[in-house]
């Protein structure tokens, strides 16, 4: 198979995957915009090179402020996921909900157990 050919049958289904990406993303608009997601100040990860990165700032610049036509959209692309039907989330308890079935080691967070 030629490589003409074989980009021919793959280019309608890469289209396709990034018209889903890009509604997936999408759908975090109204959360964006109403201020229901919230970023981690500063989260710094070392790379393959040794050099630290914060991944709040790289995920800002590179992916949010740069869409729909940002180089590359996997962080936002993974948020996104969490507004899929299918995904199972458990989302966290108001602290007045919390009923502990057993004590927690004291300095522990009542909400999350950490």
């Amino acid at each position: 198979m030629t490589a003409g050919r074989r980009r021919g049958i793959a280019q309608p289904f890469l289209l396709e995957a990034l018209h889903l990406v890009g509604d997936r993303i999408r759908r975090l608009i109204p959360w964006f915009e109403k201020g229901r997601i919230y970023l981690h100040p500063k989260l710094a990860k070392t790379n393959y090179e040794g050099k630290s990165i914060d991944l709040t700032q790289a995920f800002i610049d590179e992916e949010y402020l740069a869409f729909p036509v940002a180089v590359h959209d996997d962080m936002l692309d993974a948020l996104a996921r969490f507004l899929d039907e299918d995904m199972p989330i458990a989302w966290p308890l108001q602290a007045e909900e919390f009923e502990p079935d057993e004590p927690l080691e004291s300095g522990r967070n009542p909400i999350t157990g950490y």
